[in-house]
């Protein structure tokens, strides 16, 4: 992620640099840990390792956040 870092303190006044990335990093973090949690909780929620179809729905889960950052990734590229 250097090049969201390098935008991050690019757009940042000097005294809100450390701020700007220390909010990034946590996000990053907090984003990452809450759809590993989410899954493992639609995995769970349809019968763990018994059924096969948890293994999908979490599979469609993180395919469906996938498809979801492309979108906003292309929307933002647009935009500039």
């Amino acid at each position: 992620y250097p090049r969201i870092g390098s935008l991050v303190l690019a757009a940042s006044s000097s005294a809100a640099q450390g701020a700007n990335s220390a909010a990034m990093t946590i996000a990053d973090s907090v984003g990452g840990a809450t759809a590993i949690a989410v899954a493992g909780l639609v995995f769970s929620a349809l019968g763990g390792a018994v059924h096969g179809g948890s293994f999908t729905a979490a599979l469609g889960f993180s395919t469906a956040l996938a498809a979801l950052a492309v979108v906003v990734a292309l929307r933002h590229r647009k935009g500039r």
